[in-house]
């Protein structure tokens, strides 16, 4: 039977500052200034595209032990795009988010899934900021577009995975950088024939490489980025899921990065249609840097 788990996301705000062989360079999110004027206290709060009971994106507010939510605020704008999958925030506090259908395409019509929206930092509006071309018109068989999003602070670039037109047995999925101008994107660069999912951007020895996970084998792929947020090809493997974890056949659905030498992948089923499960099943794949390769660690 062919299964897909829903994907989803919750952003909190982070401070890390990393230093050492590999640098995240996605760390830059700024508090969303709209925020304060709604007397929300931002250092216990986030926001989600996960809540089941709630359309599209809302902001969480949680109590003093950061463990149970005891309110949130969702304007109206927030629906527009249906149910959601993955968030960005920017160094301005805008938050850039994509639609990803869940369980049916009832609130996602299949010819709006490649699109991205922003909200604004100031006003806390949504709107629809780029629809990405696509290789392929969306089939029956496949009901998404944008799955993965990627901040690059630095150059103020937004990388994004589709995997629009893409079937079973047909690649043609895309990556593109994105060039931020206000509430809109301009395509700087486009890589064709990659389904990916996951994506995460760092420094590695000076170098910036942007990492996809491929929605098809697990294994995880990594491209040089240029001065110009251009691609440098051939892409490099730098690690797997393959037999990895209780399902042994996980996709990396989030790539991102800690300290010097550690990447936790977001690993979860992914089979390019739609089911409805109970719960979202994902595990937490860790890989340390050793000698200049990415070695398995453990998973939880």
């Amino acid at each position: 039977m062919i299964r897909c788990i829903l994907l989803f996301e919750i952003l909190i705000f982070s401070t890390n500052t990393i230093n050492g062989q590999v640098i995240s360079i996605s760390d830059c999110k700024k508090q969303s200034p709209f925020l304060s004027v709604n007397n929300l206290d931002v250092s216990k709060g986030a926001f989600s595209t996960s809540e089941r009971r709630l359309l599209g994106l809302v902001y969480l507010q949680y109590d003093e032990k950061q463990t149970a939510i005891v309110g949130y605020i969702q304007h109206p704008t927030w629906k527009m795009a249906g149910s959601l999958g993955p968030i960005v925030v920017d160094d301005k506090g805008a938050v850039w988010v994509a639609p990803i259908p869940t369980i049916n395409v009832l609130h996602n019509n299949p010819q709006k899934q490649n699109r991205i929206y922003v909200v604004d930092e100031i006003t806390g509006v949504m709107s629809l900021a780029a629809e990405l071309p696509g290789s392929a018109l969306p089939n029956e068989n496949n009901p998404f577009g944008v799955m993965g999003l990627s901040y690059d602070c630095e150059n103020r670039v937004l990388f994004a995975s589709s995997i629009r037109g893409s079937s079973r047995s047909e690649v043609r999925g895309r990556i593109f950088s994105l060039e931020l101008k206000d509430s809109s994107l301009t395509i700087l660069d486009t890589l064709s024939g990659i389904d990916a999912m996951g994506l995460g951007v760092v420094k590695m020895d000076g170098i910036k490489r942007l990492f996809y996970g491929d929605a098809r084998s697990g294994n995880i792929y990594s491209v040089q980025v240029d001065v110009q947020s251009k691609f440098i090809l051939p892409a490099r493997l730098e690690c797997s899921l393959q037999n990895l974890g209780l399902r042994g056949d996980d996709i990396p659905r989030k790539i991102r990065f800690q300290g010097p030498d550690k990447m936790i992948v977001h690993g979860v089923e992914f089979y390019f249609n739609l089911i409805g499960p109970q719960e979202k099943q994902e595990s937490l794949y860790t890989f340390k840097l050793k000698e200049n390769k990415w070695v398995f660690d453990n998973v939880n």
